[in-house]
């Protein structure tokens, strides 16, 4: 724990050490500080943000981080464009059939989901609006209750040309250093041989359902995969449900 740095009239901040070792960036407010105060010093805490952020790096636990450095990963090691957004719409899919378990009635506004949730990630991190996320995910989970695939996994949510976009921003930012990247998230980068899921049902209920109401796009994924694998390549770790 460090001493206060004095910001702002009644404000104060305090670099602390997490549990996890990360040090973080506490902003004090004291009963002098005015909300006039506190847009003065944000200039002053921004600064102190980036300065943290240049001496440790960029937290790569955070979700959004963890799955754009993941698809560059694909992207550097073989995987086109389209290929990441067929892999992408693929894990939606196998999210929501676990989200068709897990949810009585797609229609409330609030539902607890955790498939539907990791869903939302896969496609936030790709820059989609959650309105246009949710008219993805909504219909896509009564199809499924249906016993429909929501979408062919080359024409879903996500195409080969917002992966493009997602991925040049997450370049230029990592350029401009909003995002510094001084250690990769833990999960890496692994082989096929050494994936492995513990949500085999969903996994093979998306397959399922792809076979049956698109048969031949699942078998030119995987193919497109085993291409990849066979010229020394490598698959990421993030896949199916979380």
């Amino acid at each position: 724990m460090t001493r206060r740095i004095r910001v702002g009239q009644g404000l104060f901040a305090r670099f602390l050490k997490s549990r996890e070792g990360r040090i973080e960036l506490a902003i004090i407010v004291t009963e002098g500080a005015t909300a006039e105060g506190l847009r003065d010093a944000w200039q002053s805490i921004d600064r102190l943000r980036e300065h943290l952020r240049k001496y440790q790096g960029s937290d790569m636990r955070d979700i959004y981080s963890a799955l754009r450095y993941n698809y560059a990963q694909m992207k550097a090691n073989g995987w086109s464009y389209n290929l990441i957004a067929m892999d992408i719409n693929y894990d939606c899919i196998v999210n929501l059939c676990r989200a068709a378990e897990e949810i009585d009635d797609v229609n409330q506004s609030t539902t607890t989901s955790s498939g539907r949730l990791y869903a939302m990630f896969l496609l936030q991190a790709m820059r989609m609006k959650e309105v246009d996320i949710l008219n993805w995910l909504i219909p896509g989970i009564q199809e499924i209750k249906l016993g429909n695939a929501p979408w062919s996994i080359d024409s879903g949510p996500v195409d080969g040309q917002r992966v493009r976009d997602a991925l040049r921003q997450w370049e230029k930012e990592k350029e401009t250093e909003k995002v510094i990247v001084k250690a990769p998230p833990e999960y890496r980068m692994l082989e096929i041989s050494k994936v492995t899921t513990p949500n085999t049902d969903y996994n093979n209920k998306a397959k399922e359902l792809l076979n049956k109401d698109y048969p031949g796009v699942l078998e030119k994924y995987q193919q497109a995969i085993r291409k990849i694998l066979e010229e020394g390549g490598t698959i990421g770790a993030i896949h199916g449900t979380g």
